[in-house]
């Protein structure tokens, strides 16, 4: 079975230098949406065997991971893992998956999210399970702009909230999304606020703003185990 790696890519060389070469050589084929980075992104997906396709950012992260999951189709993909170009995850963890989908639609993975950096992490909120993996051409999509989810065909529930999905509890994505500085984090969800109220987003910081960004992350625990970064 032919499995690719799906990721939506803008302005994250910082992520992709330290994650890519440790899963990109798993998968049959990689595959990238890029919305036209200015960093080094390209250079480091190409470094990686990625197959590249650049559209303009519209602030919709559904519409991105489904552009994804057509690229992959079309290069004849059977089976999909999609990870933010901010996760990563250990080898041995992509092969199982791998396997699973020849048995199994559709997987939902666990999922832990770091913050304030790489050594923390909210027990109370983490891991959750999302819908990452599954066969293609079986009418798998994203929905919702942001914190797009998946869902099959015209299904109401998505697959993270069904029973009969195949829950893996051994398969963890590693999430560094808010691995920044604070004011970096502060603009990329304040941007996340605009794009729900279907405003505007912005590119640089107001004045005199507060950079308390502890938002999930007042009960921060030291992550017990290894991390494949």
């Amino acid at each position: 079975m032919k499995i690719g790696l799906g990721m939506i890519v803008g302005n994250d060389e910082r992520a992709l230098v330290r994650h890519l070469p440790i899963i990109s050589s798993y998968f049959d084929s990689c595959i990238a949406i890029d919305s036209y980075s200015k960093d080094g992104s390209i250079n480091a997906l190409i470094k990686n065997g990625f197959n590249i396709f650049q559209r303009k950012w519209n602030n919709n992260y559904a519409e991105a991971r489904n552009e994804v999951i057509k690229k992959a189709e079309e290069m004849g993909m059977e089976g999909l893992l999609m990870l933010d170009a901010d996760e990563c995850m250990f080898p041995d963890d992509i092969r199982k998956v791998k396997k699973l989908l020849e048995e199994h639609e559709a997987i939902k993975l666990p999922r832990y999210e770091f913050g304030p950096n790489n050594e923390y992490y909210n027990p109370k909120i983490y891991p959750d399970y999302q819908g990452r993996a599954f066969q293609l051409n079986k009418e798998y999509h994203y929905r919702n702009p942001l914190h797009e989810i998946l869902y099959k065909g015209e299904d109401i529930k998505a697959v993270s909230e069904r029973d009969g999905f195949f829950a893996s509890s051994e398969t963890h994505i590693f999430h560094y999304g808010r691995c920044k500085s604070p004011k970096e984090i502060w603009l990329k969800y304040h941007n996340y606020g605009l794009i729900l109220r279907g405003e505007k987003t912005i590119t640089k910081i107001p004045p005199n703003i507060n950079f308390d960004v502890a938002e999930n992350f007042t009960d921060v625990i030291k992550f017990p185990h290894k991390q494949p970064v």
